[in-house]
């Protein structure tokens, strides 16, 4: 897929059309990926510019990043969604950090952007921390601090816990305006 200056180009040996003009087609070959290691990596972009003061209480992290430890532990799912923002061209990352310990916010609330996709995760086993996180974008605490993100229509959850290969194939949808 890509754009050629005036429109988007997709090229694909599996397209297909079904009776109603929706257009599926596959990008790519199948691919293997781990999904914890998706998670590891976003998790690792956030430790890169997080302030050095953050740090200490954030040691499992760095080490379930670097060395995989605590890899048997729950991990938070990650929100993602597709903004209707004009997309940039640069990923983009914000770090939202709890100043208070008297809270059921994750201790750093992650914000990346990817042109239009959008991803909404928790830093794992942070000290500060007092319970797991797993359902931390569901939370009422959350939902009243971060309001912002009521305004993206369909957030979907991700659960990047599985630490076997799997496999991945890429699709992309287009529906006709009147479907």
């Amino acid at each position: 897929m890509f754009h050629d200056g005036e429109r988007m180009v997709v090229v694909s040996d599996k397209i297909s059309k079904d009776a109603s003009g929706v257009l599926s087609a596959q990008l790519g070959k199948e691919k293997r990926i781990v999904p914890l290691r998706f998670y590891q990596a976003l998790s690792k972009i956030a430790l890169s510019v997080i302030p050095e003061a953050e740090l200490a209480a954030l040691q499992r992290t760095v080490g379930w990043v670097r060395y995989g430890s605590s890899a048997d532990m729950p991990i938070p799912k990650v929100a993602a969604a597709i903004v209707p923002l004009s997309p940039d061209p640069s990923a983009q990352i914000t770090l939202y950090i709890r100043k208070k310990d008297v809270s059921r916010l994750p201790h750093v609330v992650c914000e990346f952007r990817l042109g239009c996709y959008m991803y909404v995760y928790a830093l794992p086993f942070s000290e500060r921390d007092n319970w797991d996180l797993i359902e931390f974008f569901e939370d009422d605490d959350f939902k009243d601090t971060f309001r912002h993100y009521s305004y993206v229509p369909s957030w979907i959850l991700q659960d990047y816990g599985n630490n076997r290969e799997i496999p991945i194939v890429q699709n992309i949808t287009f529906a006709p305006r009147n479907a």
